[in-house]
């Protein structure tokens, strides 16, 4: 796996698989539509750098839905909104190199302790 890519859509079907395409869409619509999210990809452009993915955590874990989310929803929470940021901000701004979007990813499977199941 050498892509941030390739992880994202590897933990997506994993995680549709363990808990519904239903589950997947809530949480894609939750991130999408959150003011925190919005406000980070604002402030990512104003100070022109790349959010660290401790600024996506916290984004995530004080946006209402998923205060008390399990590590699962908590951790596709991340990948979406880390996937929107690349996509929105990063594709236009080049703040971030697509190595650097890796290691977010395995920060993401790391803090939620999924690291090792992952690449197993």
């Amino acid at each position: 796996m050498n892509t941030f890519e390739q992880m994202y859509l590897k933990f997506k079907a994993d995680f549709i698989y363990n808990h519904g395409q239903l589950k997947f869409n809530t949480i894609e619509a939750k991130v999408q539509e959150s003011k925190r999210i919005e406000h980070l990809f604002n402030q990512s452009i104003q100070k022109r750098t790349d959010p660290s993915q401790a600024d996506f955590g916290v984004a995530i874990q004080t946006t209402t839905y998923f205060i008390f989310a399990g590590s699962d929803t908590s951790a596709m929470a991340e990948f979406i909104a880390t996937k929107y940021w690349n996509e929105m901000v990063n594709s236009q701004y080049n703040l971030c190199t697509e190595h650097a979007l890796y290691f977010k990813g395995e920060s993401i499977l790391k803090k939620w302790g999924k690291y090792y199941e992952f690449f197993k």
